[in-house]
């Protein structure tokens, strides 16, 4: 008996199922396929973060921490942003973002003026990025040391002089080349006259200062800057200046560029005022990033201005009124509709 229960069990478990059983089955595992695609296909995928790479400056100048406080508004007020606060420098600024590896980034109205046109040292016409509002101005400060021989630009090309000029990729040195020019010093005349040329940032042009190898470096920023401020208490330094003549023969010369004061007692030990030059300075979006984006990171950060203008007293020249003037690139689709709902003029 237990045999055959066995038997018949065996059976049973190898017999096919009946047609309409098997086929009510396969439709029901159909349906359930059917069911679980159609639910992934509804359903509403997350959206990505918009990164925002925000290119700024040398590390001890003024646009680093103008950037940080910028990304901090950003991420806290703008749905959907991820900003970041990257070094940089004004003409390394528009290059990149041309190649897509910014978003957004500070740079002047000099380094504009070539990168639109294609002109030296851009490689062809820079043209993925667009205007969002202007910064503050800045200003030429190149320093020597009290004990150099150096009293005037033009004596770079004499004597066996230690310079530092700067990244290459720098506003700083965009500007010490064009004043330089005109007296028709290049970086190889300093160094066929025995002199050395190096080409270092703020931070690194300091301690070569204050460490006796250099007789020459400088920033251009707001006044005072920090680079200028380290140097004239240690090791002591006075400022190079420019006959007004020249500097106005550099402004009408160079786009952006004009002619202004370094006012005496600015820094330690510097008494006289000292002519200069200066530029203007804005900051720039990549002409890929939307309109509405740009039009909510413009309304975050105006919203929030007092933030910004805490940080220094030159960042107190960043206004809403003045954001669209003395514009190189076209402006934002984006800033264009903020500044129009905020009933700024535009044209």
């Amino acid at each position: 008996m237990l045999r055959a229960g066995i038997q018949r069990l065996t059976a049973n478990a190898t017999e096919p199922l009946p047609l309409k059983r098997r086929f009510t089955m396969k439709l029901k595992s159909l349906i359930a396929a059917v069911g679980t695609a159609g639910f992934v296909f509804l359903s509403t995928p997350a959206v990505a973060d918009t990164f925002i790479r925000i290119g700024t400056g040398n590390q001890t100048g003024s646009w680093p921490p103008l950037g940080v406080q910028m990304a901090k508004i950003i991420n806290e007020k703008v749905e959907g942003a991820n900003a970041t606060s990257l070094l940089g420098a004004g003409t390394a600024n528009i290059k990149n973002l041309q190649a897509g590896r910014l978003e957004m980034g500070f740079s002047t109205t000099t380094a504009e003026a070539k990168a639109i046109n294609g002109d030296d040292p851009f490689d062809g016409k820079q043209d993925k990025m667009m205007h969002l509002f202007n910064l503050y101005p800045i200003v030429a400060q190149f320093a020597v040391t009290d004990d150099s021989d150096i009293e005037s630009y033009e004596d770079l090309a004499s004597g066996s002089h230690r310079i530092n000029a700067n990244t290459k990729n720098s506003t700083t040195y965009a500007v010490l080349s064009s004043i330089l020019e005109s007296y028709g010093i290049s970086d190889q005349a300093i160094i066929d006259a025995g002199g050395v040329v190096s080409y270092v940032g703020y931070t690194d042009g300091v301690a070569q200062m204050q460490d006796g190898n250099i007789e020459m470096t400088g920033a251009i920023g707001p006044i005072p800057h920090n680079v200028i401020l380290q140097l004239s208490e240690n090791p002591g330094v006075r400022l190079l200046s420019l006959e007004p003549e020249r500097a106005q023969q550099l402004a009408d010369k160079l786009p952006g560029y004009y002619p202004t004061i370094i006012p005496g007692g600015a820094y330690t030990g510097i008494a006289d005022d000292v002519q200069s030059i200066g530029i203007g300075t804005n900051a720039l979006a990549s002409s890929e990033l939307s309109e509405e984006m740009v039009f909510d990171v413009m309304e975050a950060l105006f919203d929030n201005i007092d933030q910004i203008h805490a940080l220094f007293p030159a960042a107190e020249a960043i206004t809403i009124e003045y954001g669209p003037q003395n514009r190189i690139y076209p402006l934002h689709p984006g800033a264009r509709r903020f500044y129009e709902s905020r009933g700024i003029p535009t044209e």
